[in-house]
């Protein structure tokens, strides 16, 4: 959070070449934002309707613990019925804050919730674990010039390959992070993410061998 506020202070500095300076772009989330925002500095819950994909509309009343900025999606992790969730802004179809206030936990840490995860995807249901990967070519500079997660470090080296040991929790969209780096990188260790990841490659290498109208389809 301090790095970004310093890049961001830095790039706001450099008015002169502005447009030499070129970065991904944020999503506006306009009124959704604000809404938000303004809800979590008065402590009110909102009202929210929210539609995932492929699913109907569905009315939660919620604490707004957080928000967050992950690969250009705005997420707001909130909490109702005692339990937590993750809500996109690209799927909030209407949001207000209520007149009904709530108490944020003094000891809850908004980065902490996180530590043990990859990315946005959180399951509690997901132990974490110790994780061996290893990285074969010029793909073991990459990641040690850029951790997929804090907790990775570098544990051995054999001629052309690295291994590193991650800790944390293997959901889906970690498994996925790997899956994009097929051939350069792998899982040594569990053995039941390596049994996952090769049912990928096998479900995949079917979709390849059929007739191109069983591939994925994308909307124009």
């Amino acid at each position: 959070m301090v790095s970004s506020l310093a890049v961001n202070n830095m790039i706001t500095e450099s008015r002169s070449i502005q447009n030499r300076i070129l970065l991904e772009p944020v999503p506006f989330a306009g009124d959704t934002l604000q809404t938000i925002i303004e809800a979590m500095k008065e402590n009110r819950q909102i009202e929210l309707t929210y539609q995932g994909y492929g699913k109907s509309e569905r009315n939660y009343l919620i604490e707004p613990y957080c928000i967050r900025l992950y690969k250009q999606r705005w997420y707001l992790l909130g909490h109702f019925d005692d339990k937590f969730r993750l809500f996109s802004f690209d799927r909030i179809v209407k949001v207000s804050a209520s007149e009904l206030k709530f108490k944020m936990p003094k000891d809850f840490d908004c980065e902490a919730y996180f530590d043990e995860y990859f990315g946005m995807m959180t399951d509690s249901r997901v132990k974490p674990e110790r994780v061996i990967l290893r990285a074969h070519g010029q793909e073991r500079y990459y990641l040690r010039a850029l951790p997929l997660h804090h907790t990775q470090h570098e544990i051995g080296s054999t001629g052309n390959t690295v291994d590193f040991e991650l800790y944390l929790r293997p959901t889906t969209d970690f498994l996925a992070a790997i899956f994009s780096r097929a051939g350069w990188v792998e899982i040594i260790s569990p053995q039941h993410l390596k049994d996952e990841l090769l049912g990928w490659s096998r479900a995949m290498l079917i979709r390849l061998d059929n007739d191109s109208s069983t591939l994925p389809q994308w909307d124009s």
